[in-house]
């Protein structure tokens, strides 16, 4: 009778700390998952960035009356991103 009084509390206390084991392990998923989502929309904001950065550049290049292929050149952006701005 002892016996099953011991047998029964280390299988509660297992359970127990199965169930605690799985929830750290959600939570560290969770944790997880929002860390990589905020890096990912950290790059994707600065290469956002970046490229509103060359549009102004380019912007500023064409208002002083450099050609299309020197900026081109110089931005990296493509000729029809260039026409696509107005000055």
């Amino acid at each position: 009778m002892q016996a099953q009084k011991v047998l029964s509390k280390v299988s509660k206390s297992e359970i127990m700390w199965l169930a605690q084991f799985r929830a750290e392990v959600a939570e560290r998923d969770r944790r997880s998952d929002i860390a990589a989502a905020t890096s990912k929309a950290i790059k994707k904001g600065m290469e956002k960035g970046m490229e509103k950065g060359k549009l102004e550049t380019a912007y500023n290049m064409l208002k002083d009356g450099l050609s299309f292929e020197i900026i081109a050149k110089y931005t990296g952006l493509s000729l029809a991103q260039l026409k696509a701005i107005t000055v």
